[in-house]
């Protein structure tokens, strides 16, 4: 049978107190960390305002392209040469 004799407590004390201290700032980073976190999860992701964004911006490039090459097909339509008719 083996006995464990605990240390002095008065000796672990200082270094309890550190560890408390030191748990104390783990969490409040912890919680600095949770919210950036929560910040950069509305900005990223499938449903984020930056998604959005970036839909309606790709709808708007298609829409200038579409409306460039309508622009470039009636601008090339009113220059062609007529062709001469042959009697």
């Amino acid at each position: 049978m083996t006995v464990i004799v605990a240390p002095d407590s008065a000796a672990l004390t200082p270094v309890r107190a550190e560890l408390t201290r030191i748990n104390a700032q783990i969490a409040v980073v912890m919680a600095e960390r949770d919210g950036a976190q929560r910040l950069l999860d509305q900005w990223q992701g499938s449903e984020s305002e930056l998604a959005l964004v970036e839909t309606q911006l790709q709808g708007l490039r298609e829409q200038r392209e579409r409306d460039r090459a309508a622009w470039n097909d009636a601008a090339a339509s009113a220059i062609l040469p007529l062709t001469p008719r042959i009697c």
